[in-house]
């Protein structure tokens, strides 16, 4: 077993499927609070928790607003109000980085850092390639050391402005014209689909066959917008009225998912008021809408998204959105 196999299938917290051959994952995107907790939000995610009861939690990207979290202590605070749900709770949890994480004024890796001292955190960061929050979250068979399904998250980074300036592009940012609409927003890099190519054949070949995963990172791949201009060919449910706004470039990460042939989702946040799901060549292609009561939203799509996976039949991933206005006046 390599080094990187091994990291990758370690986790702080084991996640099995259960004595029925069930695992749930409840993600929410965009809660996006400041240092003064909303305790509204707070006590939907509360809500939320005790309903659906997850054995996972996925945080999408966005958890804080970051121009509003001016120092450590700051962050400290907001992050002890976060984690409070599922620490109370017991219940093992993730989370990715969306821009506005990035637009703390101290360094990246220290902020994961304070992440993963949390008890049932079992966020991981890959060391030496683009981002923070590149992982890989195995899921084992039921009294068993076989892996049955992964839980993948990738960083989509921060926004079109820092890509310019780490690659010495800036002259080549803002086009005047734009046919393709795409937005301000950073992508993921080459050297982090690598990662994950290498490690998914890695994986295969330690299992004997082809895991199946739902894969999570905060802004869309482009490709996602096919499914909005083809609704009845991508079979799309649910609400979509706003951009999707993905990155500036594309990075080729769903070409690639689709050519490797393990990923059943991929799940992105970012656009709070899209919550839908659709068939992108086989590819579940899912949005989640904003978690968080501060940040400008639609109380139609607040919430988040369930993934129900059957030990026995992993591949059928059944996903939902859960909404607070099911169960609250908002």
């Amino acid at each position: 077993m390599t080094e990187q196999l091994s990291k990758n299938l370690y986790t702080k917290h084991r996640l099995s499927f259960n004595n029925e051959g069930k695992f749930k994952i409840l993600l929410f995107s965009d809660v996006q609070e400041r240092t003064n907790f909303d305790k509204k939000t707070l006590d939907c995610i509360n809500m939320m928790l005790d309903e659906a009861k997850p054995d996972l939690v996925v945080l999408g990207g966005d958890q804080c607003m970051g121009p509003d979290v001016h120092s450590v202590e700051d962050f400290k605070k907001f992050l002890s109000v976060l984690a409070s749900p599922m620490e109370q709770r017991k219940i093992p949890w993730a989370h990715i980085y969306g821009n506005h994480d990035y637009d703390l004024e101290f360094e990246q890796l220290l902020q994961q850092s304070f992440y993963e001292e949390y008890p049932f955190c079992i966020s991981k960061h890959t060391e030496g390639i683009s981002g923070v929050t590149n992982f890989m979250l195995p899921i084992f068979k039921h009294n068993s050391d076989e892996v049955g399904f992964s839980v993948w998250g990738l960083d989509t980074h921060r926004d079109k402005y820092q890509f310019a300036k780490d690659y010495g592009i800036e002259k080549m940012v803002d086009f005047k014209n734009n046919s393709t609409n795409s937005s301000v927003y950073d992508f993921i890099k080459f050297d982090q689909m690598m990662w994950y190519w290498n490690s998914s054949v890695e994986l295969e070949r330690h299992s004997g066959k082809k895991i199946p995963g739902l894969m999570c990172m905060h802004v869309a791949p482009v490709e996602f917008s096919l499914a909005i201009d083809n609704p009845e060919q991508c079979a799309l449910k649910g609400y979509n009225p706003e951009k999707l706004d993905s990155g500036v470039l594309n990075s080729g990460i769903f070409a690639e998912v689709l050519q490797r042939g393990d990923i059943r989702c991929i799940c992105c946040g970012h656009t709070h008021m899209n919550s839908f799901e659709a068939d992108l060549f086989g590819i579940k292609a899912c949005f989640d809408g904003s978690a968080g009561l501060t940040c400008y939203g639609e109380a139609e799509t607040r919430g988040g998204r369930i993934f129900e996976i059957d030990e026995q039949s992993p591949d059928d991933v059944l996903t939902y959105p859960v909404f607070y206005k099911d169960f609250v006046t908002l």
